[in-house]
């Protein structure tokens, strides 16, 4: 884990690094630098002796509906605008949580992390004792960019009034070990200024898990079609951007008459397939 007055050089060698250069010669440029905007004060940084920064709430804020529904159905993406409500709430007014509510805020704060650094979300007990619960442990990966989301619940018995400005929470950050990967942070929350619920959809080892009798022979079925097209010459990316020619008349008929979210289950599991290697002469 870093140390503030790590944390504190890190961001000077950013701040340096988005002019162009090095403060002197005798420093390396950095092409990776850590960001955060607006910067804390350096000063106060390298005095305080704590392993953490402060970060304040921004000015955004997403509540859930009370939807007349029976239960939510988390990975159904057209349900999102049905129970959440945007709100912005201006620097000096306040936002007012009720007791047993929750809302999702958003740091003020726009962070850029390089790729041999990761962080987590903390909330400061300062909040905690006055019944604000702000998710913990939230991990903030290597080459993320964005403001953070933040899960707020009011577990008190009265509203709390939280103003955007105010220091909401802290930021821990650690080195990660091993080669840096050439890629970045490409969760669906990098590059967000605005709190986001996020989809929640079945992996394939769900799908998997899932899967009725007739989808896993349909899937099945494909790949071995495909295996024999790949050894006649035919390229994945065709058979990838046409998977119903992969399906015989029967599976065919099934898909006609089940409903467009299954369907596309199994077409995109037929894709994965394609994409995870189909080797000419082989059935798997």
């Amino acid at each position: 884990m870093l140390r503030v007055n790590e944390i504190a050089e890190r961001l000077r060698k950013g701040m340096q690094a988005g002019t162009g250069a090095p403060a002197d010669m005798t420093e390396e440029k950095v092409t990776d630098p850590l960001v955060i905007t607006p910067s804390p004060e350096l000063a106060d940084l390298n005095t305080s002796g704590s392993a953490s920064i402060d970060l304040r709430l921004g000015t955004w804020f997403v509540s859930l509906r009370q939807a007349r529904m029976p239960y939510l159905e988390v990975d159904d993406p057209s349900l999102g605008d049905q129970f959440t409500k945007d709100h912005y709430v201006r620097f000096g007014d306040s936002y007012f949580l009720h007791p047993r509510s929750f809302v999702l805020g958003t740091t003020l704060e726009w962070i850029r992390l390089p790729r041999d650094l990761a962080a987590y979300v903390i909330g400061k007990s300062s909040w905690g004792r006055r019944g604000l619960i702000i998710a913990t442990a939230t991990g903030v990966h290597p080459g993320f960019k964005g403001c953070l989301t933040l899960e707020l619940t009011n577990v008190g018995e009265i509203p709390i009034a939280i103003k955007p400005g105010m220091a909401i929470c802290q930021l821990f950050f650690h080195e990660v070990r091993g080669p840096r990967p050439a890629g970045i942070d490409r969760s669906q929350f990098a590059a967000s200024r605005k709190p986001t619920l996020g989809r929640i959809g079945p992996d394939r080892f769900f799908q998997n898990l899932t899967n009725s009798p007739q989808a896993a022979w349909i899937i099945s079925q494909a790949k071995l079609k495909a295996a024999c097209e790949a050894a006649e010459g035919r390229s994945i990316e065709d058979m990838k951007a046409n998977a119903e020619s992969l399906l015989d008349e029967e599976s065919t008929g099934y898909l006609s008459e089940t409903k467009e979210l299954e369907r596309q289950s199994i077409l995109s599991q037929i894709c994965f397939a394609l994409s995870s290697g189909i080797r000419k002469g082989a059935g798997t």
